[in-house]
This record gives structure tokens, sequence and C-alpha cells, in this order.
């Protein structure tokens, strides 16, 4: 080994030695810095599907919590329906019982004065 070779090594001498031809040295760094890029790429892809992954859970989660809800809203909807017409028909009946027994009492009050 040549001394500019051995310089150039260990970091002693110029980037290139005398015959121009490129060092160990500047192999090592020009290897480092694409495996740089390859990483820094790799990294950059990677942060690129998290954040797409983070949109796609953020959307599907509102569309369960809409789908939810309107499955509540819809189940409510129906419960209230049956409610609504429970009482009706409670109250239906109710009237229509109290009629009767109004009636029943007015036709006695009536047979009662007539045979008075």
């Amino acid at each position: 080994m040549d001394l500019t070779l051995a310089r150039t090594i260990f970091g002693m001498g110029p980037s290139f030695d005398i015959a121009g031809s490129c060092n160990i040295r500047l192999k090592v760094v020009v290897v480092v810095l694409i495996i740089e890029v390859v990483v820094v790429g790799v990294v950059e892809v990677v942060e690129v599907v998290v954040v797409v992954v983070e949109v796609v859970v953020v959307v599907v989660v509102v569309v369960v919590v809409v789908a939810v809800v309107i499955v509540i809203v819809r189940a409510a909807a129906v419960v209230v329906v049956v409610v609504v017409v429970v009482v009706v028909v409670v109250v239906v009946v109710v009237v229509v019982v109290v009629a009767a027994a109004a009636a029943a009492a007015l036709r006695q009050v009536r047979l009662d004065l007539i045979w008075a």
C-alpha cells in the first residue's frame, strides 16, 4: 500500500489518491449516503402509509358511529311508535270503558226516573 492511499484511509490524505481513483473512504461515504437515502425514503413511505391508515381508521370509526346512531334512532323511533300506539290503545280502551260505564249509569238514572 502506498503512502497516499494509507493517508487517505486513515483520514490524513486527500479524497482521491494521486492516480485519481476513488479511495476506500469515499466509497464508504457513498455507501453510507446511499443507505441513508434508502432508509429516509423507506421512513417517508412508512410515514405516508401510517397517515393513510390513520385516515382510513378515522373514516371507518365515523361510518360505524353514524351507522350505530342511525340504528339507535331507528330503534328509538320504533320504540316511540310502539309506545305511542300502546298509549293510544290504552286511552281508547279507557275512554270506551268510561263511556260505556257512563252510558250504563245514565241509562240506569233514566230508568230510575221513569219508574219513580
